[in-house]
Formats: structure tokens, sequence, C-alpha cells
């Protein structure tokens, strides 16, 4: 049994899925576990992690950069946004997967934040207090957020194609080159769901997030309404729908979005740039996503996959396959600690 420390200090919701491995691991009898706290850092986009003895890096940023104070300080580095390239350059470098934000059932995360969080800030620990974040109406919460809310029967799956985004605002952004990208992000996102609506009609669930910047942006048929927000409403569409669409994230990362996808078992459309990263198992390209450059190429794909019942089928079943070797937390976590000698 391998013994294992956790630094934790941030609440960070890129590394919940991490922590979910470990906590799971740990109920399973597979690791002991012990958590160390440090200083509160509420953005923190990596966990240290102790690995009989060998310091292990959790990089999740949503950059590709890798992080080289850290790199030369640890033993292994699993990184989420994992170039193919720099495989070959650094040696302790191993590819984490996809990543999206989930939890454990219970209150292992309340007691964990509690241990960190300045008494000042106690009300955002509301998301991670079973139940309370309901009654107050939050839209996304530690219930929701389950891991196993995501996974269901790939034979109860209908012809439905999902893809719902948020526009970014640029001005939010103080670099240039990041102001550029998110007015491209925006206008390809308005793109797609305009064509997809157009397309599919009531077979396509999804849309922009409504919100003062977005209305001003898209056209009002394409906007949902808040009750689109609930992630509980979300997950519950994934589960029953065959086909999710997945955009490049900031900072061209692979976004939430195409993990929430994989561990709910859909046939995936996403954009070529996915092909610079590695992943975990045997993760491909016409086994378990198909790529556009397009819009109307994107459209064109799911008309095909529409009429081919057999090859969207075999995709479904891929993917579920695929979650359950590789991206459930406890199986992802599971993968990681064995690499390590």
């Amino acid at each position: 049994m391998k013994e294992v420390t956790i630094f934790y200090n941030s609440p960070q919701q890129h590394l919940t899925q991490a922590v979910t491995g470990f906590l799971l691991l740990k109920e399973q009898g597979k690791i002991s576990l012990t958590i160390e706290y440090g200083k509160f850092k509420k953005h923190c986009d990596y966990l240290k992690v102790l690995v009989d003895g060998k310091l292990c890096i959790y990089d999740m940023a949503d950059s590709s950069i890798i992080k080289k104070e850290l790199y030369n300080e640890c033993d292994y580095y699993f990184k989420r946004m994992c170039l193919k390239t720099d495989l070959e350059t650094y040696p302790k470098l191993f590819p984490y997967g996809f990543n999206y934000s989930c939890f454990t059932k219970g209150t292992g995360f309340l007691k964990m934040n509690l241990k960190i969080y300045p008494i000042k800030k106690m009300t955002e620990l509301l998301r991670i207090t079973p139940f309370m974040g309901k009654f107050i109406g939050m839209t996304d919460t530690i219930e929701d957020n389950y891991y196993k809310n995501y996974e269901c029967n790939p034979a109860e799956k209908k012809p439905f194609i999902v893809f719902s985004a948020r526009l970014w605002n640029p001005e939010k952004s103080n670099m240039e080159d990041l102001k550029e990208e998110r007015i491209v992000i925006n206008e390809e996102r308005i793109d797609m769901i305009t064509k997809l609506k157009a397309n599919f009609g009531k077979n396509y669930i999804g849309g922009i997030y409504k919100n003062e910047f977005s209305a001003k942006r898209a056209a009002a048929d394409v906007l949902i309404s808040k009750e689109h927000y609930k992630k509980s409403v979300f997950i519950r569409t994934i589960k029953k729908s065959s086909i999710g669409i997945a955009t490049p994230g900031l900072e061209n990362s692979v976004g939430y979005k195409l993990a929430e996808y994989l561990a709910s078992s859909m046939a995936i459309l996403t954009h070529p740039h996915i092909k610079d990263f590695a992943f975990p198992g045997d993760f491909s390209e016409n086994k378990n996503y198909f790529c556009y450059q397009s819009a109307n190429e994107c459209v064109a794909i799911i008309k095909n996959l529409l009429s081919n019942d057999a090859v969207l089928k075999k995709m479904i079943a891929n993917n579920n396959s695929y979650y359950g070797n590789y991206l459930s937390p406890d199986k992802l976590i599971e993968n990681t600690l064995a690499k390590v000698a």
C-alpha cells in the first residue's frame, strides 16, 4: 500500500477531481492518506503530493507551460495540458489526463477547507456544504458535482446534440494577445450555436449563457436563460444525449466539458488542437472523438453520425470504456500512482 501525503492549501476547482481521486482510493483501502494543511491560497492550479517519499506535482493549469521551478523540485510531474513535444524534453513529465470539477459524497471537502479558509471568507464554503448550497439557491453545488452523477447507461441515450458556452469579455484580460483570443473564441462559439440551431432544431440542446456581456454580442435566439446554468440540468442533459461538442478553452486548453462528455459516455466532436496533447491510454481520433475545422464541418460530421447508428454507438461505447479505465477520479489517480516507482 502506498503512503500518500497531500499538501493542501487551495479550494481551486481545478484540484477537486485529483483530491476526489485520492479520497476515494483511501476509502477503498488502496492507499494510506495524510493531509498536511498549508497557508490559504485561493487561486492555485497545482497540487503537491508525496508518494512513498517521492514528490509528485499535479499541474492542473489551463496553460501548457511547464512550471520549471516545480519541475526541478519534483520526482514526477503529472500535467493536465501535457504537450506531446514536451514529453521528449522532460523525462519526469507524464500526462495527467482530462480534468473536470467533481466531488465525493459527504463532508470531506468541507472539513478540508475549514482547515485553511480565513474566517472572513467562510461564506464561500456554502457551495461545498452539503444541502446548504441548494437551500440558498446556488446553481452549482457539491451535490450537483458528485462524480457518480455523470455516469449513465449508454443504451438509454437519444440522438440529441449538446453544446452550451459562455462568452469571455476581452476587456477583462490585461494582455492584448489574450484579448484577441477571447474575441476569436466568442465568434466561433456564436457561429457554432447559430448553425446547430438552424440544422438540428429540437435535437440540439444548448446556447450561449445569457449575461450583460453576451446579451450585447449575440442574437437573442441563441441565448439561454439562468435555468440552463444549473449544473444538475446540464448533467441530466448530457446523460441522455449522444453527441457533445467541445471548443478550445482559454489558453488553447482542453476544457472541462470534454471530460464531462466522456464521463457521460458521449460521442465527441472537438477542435484539432486536441491532437497536440498527450493523454493516458489509447485516446485517439475517430475512436474517441472526431475533429472539425469549422462550424460547417461540424454540422456535416453530426449529420453523418446521425445517419450511421453503428458508428455513433461504437464511439459511445469506446468513451464509456475510457471513462472506466482512465477518467473516473479514483482510476485516474490510481494510474498516476502506478507510475511512481
